[in-house]
């Protein structure tokens, strides 16, 4: 078994539905493009709604596995909470840890 198919087998259970892997990728090539790019976000959560691949605040899990070049880790930084947004604060990439650290920012405000 490959790591991709162990990886969906254990952690997921199942491939994602038709078209979120589609919309994942327009969202990439839209990244220029913030409103085309969550746009194409959206579709992807909304084709995902429900589905065992869990969704980590919006994107899925196995999004986040194949995203080489983190913009999908950078989209979901702006959302993240919990757990979720204290792994993002430890990124490899600086871009990833100053959009969690300006949301960790945000949400302690919002708190007081």
């Amino acid at each position: 078994m490959d790591a991709d198919a162990h990886f969906d087998t254990a952690v997921l259970g199942l491939v994602l539905p038709p078209g979120v892997e589609a919309a994942l990728a327009e969202a990439g090539r839209c990244r220029a493009d913030p409103v085309a790019a969550m746009a194409a976000l959206m579709c992807a959560q909304a084709l995902a709604a429900g589905h065992s691949a869990a969704l980590l605040n919006g994107v899925p899990l196995r999004a986040q596995r194949r995203d080489a070049d983190w913009t999908v880790r950078w989209e979901a930084a702006g959302r993240a909470i919990g757990t979720a947004l204290e792994r993002l604060l430890h990124d490899q990439e600086p871009e990833v840890r100053e959009r969690a650290a300006a949301r960790r920012d945000e949400l302690e405000c919002a708190h007081g």
